[in-house]
């Protein structure tokens, strides 16, 4: 009988130590879920979101000072790089518009240039066909040095800048003015 109670009593001890075990494992795993693992899952949205291109997204933990801070000044300094990636790329691209404006324009009046000009003519002229009508109409100006002469090289140019402004004012959408 004193062995039978003596294991009835070590059996009951043991389930308690067991659950009680179990309980402050369940514990530890909730203050480690929320200490280390809820972080890190929020950095990783941060990371996905930032990588999708929303680069105003708050990066979270920066003012940690263990592991978790670490990682989140790490991914707060990936996201100054894609903003600044994202504006030079920004910048870039409206450089390059710049430069393929100014190398398709005439830098006084703002209408197309020649090589503009002939890479019009050539698409339009293959748009229409062989049997299609194509229709250009060359404007000369004669006599044109002696108002420059008289009036000076601004004058001239003011000149052929209000020309170059009306002849755009006539012709339609798709047409092209051209110098």
């Amino acid at each position: 009988e004193e062995a039978a109670a003596t294991s009835d009593r070590l059996i009951r001890n043991f389930v308690i130590l067991s659950l009680l075990g179990a309980f402050v494992a369940v514990a530890a795993s909730i203050a480690a879920s929320r200490a280390i693992i809820r972080p890190v899952t929020s950095l990783v949205r941060t990371i996905r979101a930032l990588l999708q291109g929303d680069l105003s997204t708050p990066v979270p933990h920066t003012a940690r000072r263990d592991e978790i801070g670490s990682i989140a000044v790490s991914v707060q300094e990936l996201q100054r790089a894609l903003v600044s990636n994202r504006e030079l790329a920004q910048e870039r691209e409206q450089k390059q518009a710049e430069l393929e404006f100014i190398a398709a324009h005439d830098g006084l009046t703002g209408v197309a240039n020649r090589k503009a000009f002939d890479a019009y003519l050539d698409t339009t002229a293959r748009a229409i066909g062989p049997d299609g009508e194509l229709i250009f109409l060359l404007v000369d100006l004669d006599s044109f040095k002696p108002i420059n002469d008289a009036y000076g090289h601004e004058a001239g140019d003011t000149v052929l800048k209000v020309l170059a402004q009306r002849y755009r004012n006539l012709v339609r959408p798709g047409d092209m003015v051209a110098r």
